[in-house]
């Protein structure tokens, strides 16, 4: 018998489409129902833990975990710890006959959780997602302008279109990439796995090889040349360019303080922080903000168009 897509597999009528993106700092907050339209609901945590809950099943998801929720599913989310929770979230309808893939692990009914292990996965998840939500901001612009008449309302329509179909193919990068991922970590020596899975979960930590290499059960001298040679740097090397890349990011698409920037990516001072920067990009921290924190510029092009990072140690 032919299986029937249910309402929440079946695109909207007006087709897949991206209703609401952002990003969101939770302090600690109780139990709650989501309530935004869209069939689906997707979150990418990265920092802090959240939480959801469907009856008695629960996960607490943490760094590089990705979570969707079915928006008809009894599904409640919350900031249960004392850190709060810090996440990218899309409300989307989905495109025809679509579920989510085997990479996510079925929770309960309507709630499923897909663990990101690699660093550099991570973040370009983070980076699809902040551009999706630049691009559904721009979109949101465009179409408030389709009202005025003539010219300027058919080039806003133009605009949107194609800043709707930009947000919906960030999506399909997220999900590709969360396939991808355990393909990628199935490749690397799960010592490696493992070590990159404990500096991309707190950057802001000590990390050194010795503490590292006692984690991967290994010799110092060992633990660096495998690490080295599975990922193409050296330990130290590869900690200040995730740090750096995450530091990127929080300038073009937060308006935190530098000083806050610095201190949660695990920089000793603003100094090390600016220096290390400049040394990288070729600009201040403040100038990179200033160039590249326009609404409408995703953060791929603005890495294109600045430096390429150097990769001397």
């Amino acid at each position: 018998m032919t299986r029937v897509a249910t309402p929440d597999e079946r695109a909207a009528p007006s087709g897949p489409q991206i209703l609401f993106a952002g990003w969101n700092r939770w302090t600690p907050r109780p139990w709650r129902r989501p309530e935004l339209p869209g069939a689906w609901l997707l979150t990418y945590t990265s920092a802090g833990r959240g939480g959801y809950r469907v009856g008695a099943a629960q996960i607490t998801p943490g760094p590089g975990d990705v979570v969707l929720a079915r928006h008809s599913a009894a599904v409640e989310h919350a900031a249960p710890g004392p850190d709060g929770w810090d996440h990218l979230y899309a409300r989307f309808d989905p495109w025809p006959a679509w579920r989510p893939s085997a990479a996510f692990e079925r929770v309960a009914e309507g709630l499923y959780v897909a663990h990101v292990r690699l660093g550099p996965t991570r973040q370009r998840i983070e980076d699809a997602l902040r551009r999706l939500v630049a691009d559904v901001r721009a979109r949101d612009a465009a179409e408030a302008l389709t009202g005025i008449r003539g010219k300027k309302a058919n080039a806003a329509r133009r605009a949107s279109g194609g800043l709707r179909e930009l947000a919906l193919m960030a999506l399909r990068e997220v999900f590709l990439l969360i396939d991808e991922d355990p393909l990628e970590s199935g490749r690397l020596d799960p010592r490696v796995v493992g070590a990159l899975q404990v500096i991309t979960d707190d950057l802001a930590a000590p990390h050194d090889v010795a503490s590292l290499a006692k984690t991967a059960g290994l010799s110092e001298s060992r633990f660096w040349h495998l690490f080295r040679e599975q990922v193409g740097a050296p330990p130290q090397r590869a900690i200040r360019l995730l740090r750096l890349q995450r530091s990127a990011l929080r300038l073009v698409y937060t308006s935190d303080a530098i000083a806050t920037i610095a201190e949660e990516n695990g920089f000793g001072s603003n100094f090390d922080f600016s220096r290390q920067f400049r040394r990288n990009y070729g600009v201040s921290p403040r100038k990179y903000r200033e160039r590249f924190r326009t609404p409408e510029l995703p953060p791929a092009t603005a890495r294109a168009a600045a430096r390429t990072p150097k990769t001397s140690a």
